[in-house]
């Protein structure tokens, strides 16, 4: 459902992370499937993505908790796209919100909504080159928005 096909026109691909134009992100929304019908998440709320068995929890903003009988394998696949990376077998984070990477009692995020996620041995080279990458972008977009304003 949200794979990028339709929609090359707007995505910017940096190192091999894509994402979309800003102006069309903020209205994005994916459907997550519930026991009666479906809800209509928008992409910019989603913190973060719990698993559970073969349940998923979606922490969003403001402090609210959707849980889905899906697996992160599916999360992963709908979210990838914005901007989210696995820091853990059990957890996928949405990068705009990490504020902290922590080597202290084990290493694990903080995002903006005082959230603690827990890195792993195995996502932990992934992940930091994604936040380096991404944080290259911010700075090249935002150097390119102030060009152009000139």
């Amino acid at each position: 459902m949200c794979g990028h096909t339709g929609y090359r026109k707007t995505w910017q691909s940096f190192g091999g992370i894509y994402f979309m134009s800003p102006e069309l992100s903020f209205h994005k929304r994916i459907a997550v499937p519930q026991q009666f019908g479906w809800v209509f998440l928008k992409v910019q709320e989603i913190l973060a993505v719990e698993a559970a068995r073969s349940y998923c929890t979606f922490h969003c903003q403001p402090a609210r908790r959707i849980t889905v009988s899906r697996s992160l394998s599916w999360a992963e696949e709908q979210l990838l796209v914005f901007g989210f990376v696995r820091s853990h077998r059990s957890w996928l984070v949405n990068l705009h919100y990490i504020e902290e990477y922590s080597r202290k009692d084990g290493i694990h995020l903080r995002l903006s909504s005082g959230l603690v996620i827990p890195v792993s041995g195995l996502h932990r080279e992934t992940l930091l080159k994604q936040l380096m990458e991404a944080h290259l972008i911010q700075t090249e977009i935002r150097n390119a928005i102030s060009e152009s304003r000139k």
